[in-house]
């Protein structure tokens, strides 16, 4: 019983670590994109 919980909170710990990864590599993106885009539009 103890080992399924542990095992599942290991799970949820890895899922979250990805979303966290996912969340900054599109942020990261977004950043760049917008700055380009902030550029022309001063222009």
């Amino acid at each position: 019983m103890s080992y399924a919980i542990f095992t599942g909170v290991i799970d949820k710990f890895v899922a979250k670590k990805w979303l966290k990864a996912l969340y900054y590599k599109a942020l990261s993106l977004f950043l760049k994109y917008e700055q380009k885009t902030a550029h022309f539009a001063k222009v």
